[in-house]
């Protein structure tokens, strides 16, 4: 309390000495080396968590190496727990904020290059009450990079009553020459049990009442940051049940640990409907899907170490409850059940429906969880499943539509005939995803139907086919093509009649994307001995190619008279092969 004025719980008890830092011995030992031995650095670093003690620790090395009992502090090997002595006149103006060597400044706010350029020359002045004059610049990463170069030659070179001590909550902003420049220490997430212990302590000191189980998840949440901590108490106690577990679910937004591990009780034993009847009993939409969805996880893990009997910290006050529901599971389970949760966290992030998808989660945990039944049964069940299926031999093969010799189609000589001819067979990439009857269509118009309305049908896609009408999907660019084939309905109408019935009616859409598939057209071997066809490729025909593009492949130009064919042979020997036409030049 300041002048009667009640402050909050983290102003109150912000430390003041070194003996008062929590969770942090390691940047108090380096600080207070530094003091004792007197090596002090041009500028310190201070890298941290949020609520971790950088500015804090700052402002006590500000006020330690202006105290007036630093000299009595290097010759005697006392503890820290008294110093800075905090009633010298330096310390005094230090708690009330006025000293007048101590400048804090906040980077946020002061990031331009002016701003630096004030301070390097308010550095010229020596010290007024103290040995040194220091400056506290927090969250120096918010600094613009020609700030930062401005400060550079000061950082490197100042002068020796100067000290700058720079907190910032993400050092990789700070570029490497400040760095490079400065002594850094790095502040950890303050562990659990020093939290607990320093909640503990401050409860005692403003009576409120307190479950210790409340204070441990209090800590929890805080994340190592004991700012946020003393913030939660703040709020949870002004509630009509004090600092106790039920109050702190209401603050923090969800359910205590006892209803969560009593659901995955009943999700151990793959009962769903009751799992969904728990969670509604629990008011599951209303409660934080995230804190859920984290202490799901740290359930899981939980459970793990349970199995081989170590304590885990996450669920202090509940373990006994938590050894017993690791019984109900296996540790392949359990390992399954963290791997569903890590591979679905992604999409948890991304969704609106976060309570939804832990509902999934959950049920298919406890799908996971039911019973497999022994090896007899399961064995029956494959028998059972395996007589159900037709056989190789028994299912029956659909027959290839084959091509009679037409006007895309060549015969071929007897001479040149095999017992195994190619069959040109039309496949459609909707075949087996939307309707097999389109192929089919497709396959008996290509036998006989006009080749160039055949390519046009081709581009479609069969979007569904029922109740007499058969809808299909063009690309937008065969839009050109719609009224040639609504003109040619009676060549197409009859091999549609035969496929899908008589009366059908087909509803052609071209708004589909231009890049539609084509359908491949293959080989088959071993077609009817009558049909007398050959692969449209080795013919030298295009599939669905005007009549005007098909050539005789048999066609040749007796070239072998080199004195009248000389460019002729020069080709040749260049291009082996066949010259079917010469085109005389006019020009």
């Amino acid at each position: 309390m300041e002048d009667g004025i009640k402050l909050n719980l983290a102003r109150e008890w912000r430390p003041r000495s070194f003996g008062e830092v929590v969770g942090q011995p390691l940047a108090v030992q380096l600080l207070a080396n530094s003091l004792r031995q007197g090596l002090i650095f041009p500028a310190y670093l201070l890298a941290g968590l949020r609520g971790s003690g950088k500015t804090s620790m700052g402002r006590i090395f500000a006020g330690a190496i202006n105290c007036q009992g630093l000299e009595s502090f290097r010759s005697s090997r006392e503890g820290l727990g008294s110093f800075p002595c905090l009633s010298c006149a330096s310390c005094l103006a230090m708690k009330r904020g006025d000293h007048p060597d101590f400048i804090e400044i906040d980077a946020a706010s002061h990031t331009g290059v002016d701003n630096v350029r004030q301070i390097i020359e308010e550095a010229a002045f020596l010290p007024v009450l103290g040995q040194r004059k220091v400056y506290l610049i927090d969250e120096v990463h918010m600094l613009s990079k020609a700030a930062f170069n401005a400060f550079l030659k000061i950082l490197e070179e100042p002068p020796k009553t100067v000290l700058f001590l720079l907190a910032t909550t993400d050092p990789h902003k700070v570029i490497e020459t400040v760095r490079s420049r400065s002594f850094q220490i790095f502040f950890d997430p303050i562990p659990l049990r020093f939290i607990v212990e320093h909640l503990v302590r401050v409860c005692s000191a403003e009576q409120i009442v307190y479950e210790e189980a409340a204070l441990w998840l209090i800590a929890r949440e805080s994340e190592g940051s004991l700012r946020d901590a003393l913030n939660m108490v703040e709020r949870a106690r002004l509630t009509t049940d004090g600092l106790t577990v039920r109050s702190m679910t209401q603050v923090l937004g969800f359910f205590e640990d006892v209803e969560l591990i009593e659901l995955v009780k009943i999700v151990a034993r793959a009962d769903t409907a009751r799992m969904l009847a728990k969670m509604r009993e629990m008011r599951f939409g209303e409660r934080s899907a995230m804190a859920i969805w984290e202490r799901l996880l740290d359930l899981v893990r939980a459970l793990i170490w349970a199995l081989h009997d170590l304590p885990c910290e996450a669920f202090v006050g509940s373990e006994d409850a938590v050894r017993s529901l690791s019984k109900e599971f296996t540790l392949g389970q359990l390992l399954e059940f963290l791997d569903l949760l890590y591979r679905t966290e992604t999409q948890f992030l991304r969704t609106t429906a976060q309570h939804i998808l832990i509902e999934r989660v959950l049920c298919t945990m406890a799908q996971r969880c039911a019973p497999r039944g022994n090896a007899e049964e399961v064995v029956a069940s494959l028998n059972q499943r395996s007589r159900s299926v037709p056989s190789v031999a028994q299912r029956p093969v659909p027959e290839m539509a084959q091509v009679p010799q037409s006007s895309s189609v060549l015969p071929v000589a007897p001479s040149e005939r095999s017992s195994k001819r190619p069959e040109v067979v039309v496949e459609s990439p909707i075949a087996g995803k939307k309707d097999s009857g389109w192929v089919e269509f497709l396959n008996g118009f290509a036998s006989q139907g006009d080749p160039m309305l055949c390519s046009i049908l081709r581009q479609g896609v069969c979007v569904s086919s029922h109740e007499g009408v058969v809808n299909v999907c063009f690309p937008k660019k065969f839009a050109f093509y719609q009224e040639l084939l609504v003109s040619n309905r009676d060549a197409w109408q009859p091999y549609l009649e035969r496929v899908f019935g008589e009366g059908v009616t087909l509803v052609s859409d071209f708004s589909g994307a231009d890049g539609a598939q084509e359908p491949r057209i293959r080989q088959q071997e071993n077609p009817s001995p009558s049909s007398g066809v050959v692969n449209l490729r080795e013919s030298g025909v295009r599939a669905g190619a005007p009549k005007s593009e098909a050539r005789d492949v048999r066609r040749s130009v007796d070239v072998s008279d080199g004195t009248q064919w000389k460019r002729a042979q020069e080709l040749l020997g260049l291009f082996p092969g066949t010259i079917s036409e010469i085109k005389e030049n006019h020009e």
